[in-house]
């Protein structure tokens, strides 16, 4: 068993930034490493994104928008670069660099459904992890896309 800290969505935030120990909290929790769900993973997140969308989710339930809030009491999440722990999928093993949506603490149980969207990392370049939740991530593809999609540069 380890100490699992996790950042927890505790309370909507009606305007401006949240606030540590109100709207978001820290929880700790007792996880087995060894237990995976069925079918799932239990993941070391390495990196997660924290991107200016998250900010929208962070109000009340009832306040429709283009993304659904966070659920009262639970954990943040966003994508992320993690290392298996361990594995009760033939999809991952012990030890596999992966890249999917994780949560804002130390280890993250993925349940089988769950598992099904993340990917190995393929880092044959050697570059930081990192990059994977910024330039390389949902951010960066923001950003390139913007720019050639509806930007539509043209030489000159």
């Amino acid at each position: 068993m380890v100490v699992n800290k996790s950042v927890i969505f505790a309370e909507p935030v009606i305007s401006g930034y949240p606030v540590p120990g109100k709207n978001l909290k820290l929880r700790e929790s007792e996880l087995d490493l060894n237990s995976p769900p069925k079918g799932g993973l239990i993941l070391k997140n390495l990196y997660v994104s924290v991107d200016p969308f998250q900010r929208g989710r962070l109000r009340s339930p009832e306040i429709k928008s283009y993304t659904p809030s966070y659920d009262l009491q639970s954990v943040i999440t966003n994508q992320g670069v993690s290392t298996v722990v361990s594995s009760d999928t033939p999809s991952f093993t012990p030890g596999d660099l992966v890249y999917g949506f994780t949560g804002w603490e130390d280890y993250t149980p993925i349940t089988s459904e769950q598992a099904k969207s993340f990917k190995k990392l393929d880092n044959h370049y050697g570059l930081p992890l990192s990059n994977f939740t910024s330039a390389l991530g949902m951010p960066g593809l923001t950003a390139y896309s913007s720019f050639y999609a509806i930007g539509q540069p043209k030489k000159g």
